[in-house]
């Protein structure tokens, strides 16, 4: 979770705002230099408002991407718990631009699916596609919790990773 914020938390010494840029700006010449795909795991930004100063900052640096990443949404994405307001999110804004896609089922070259399950959704079963030579590896990529008491709504719990039947599970939020 990057929680991208243009002012710094208290509890932080250094400039958080530039610190967390410079991070990004890491991860885009990191994945770039691989060959990547970027997945962000939800709370890209820390809240629903941001200084278009800051904004403008932060889609420079999504502009650097050679492939665009895939996000998934986290609940400080959109306001008020209301998936019909993500438009008019900074979230929205990059996505409207096409500097982010939404995850929702990604294959990579025949050896992994990843199903993606935003802040709202329920985790999918795990997608049934194979390969012709072997299965094909299934990742959950997801934003809640897991075997956490405090929030029941958005929580994974062992029983949920037997039935939905992924063989990795890649969570933020937690």
């Amino acid at each position: 979770d990057v929680h991208l914020q243009e002012q710094s938390p208290r509890s932080r010494k250094d400039s958080y705002p530039t610190t967390i840029l410079e991070k990004l700006d890491y991860i885009v010449d990191y994945v770039n230099k691989n060959n990547g795909t970027c997945i962000f795991l939800g709370d890209l930004f820390n809240a629903v408002n941001m200084p278009m100063n800051y904004f403008y900052r932060v889609v420079d640096i999504f502009k650097k991407f050679n492939k665009v990443p895939m996000i998934i949404v986290g609940n400080h994405d959109f306001p008020r718990n209301n998936e019909d307001l993500l438009p008019r999110t900074p979230l929205g804004l990059l996505h409207n631009i096409g500097l982010i896609e939404y995850l929702q089922h990604y294959e990579v070259e025949g050896k992994v699916v990843i199903d993606g399950a935003h802040y709202w959704q329920p985790i999918p079963k795990a997608s049934q596609l194979t390969s012709t030579i072997k299965p094909m590896k299934k990742i959950c990529v997801a934003h809640c919790f897991y075997e956490d008491s405090f929030a029941q709504d958005h929580n994974l719990h062992i029983k949920d990773i037997v039935e939905l039947g992924y063989d990795y599970y890649v969570l933020g939020h937690d």
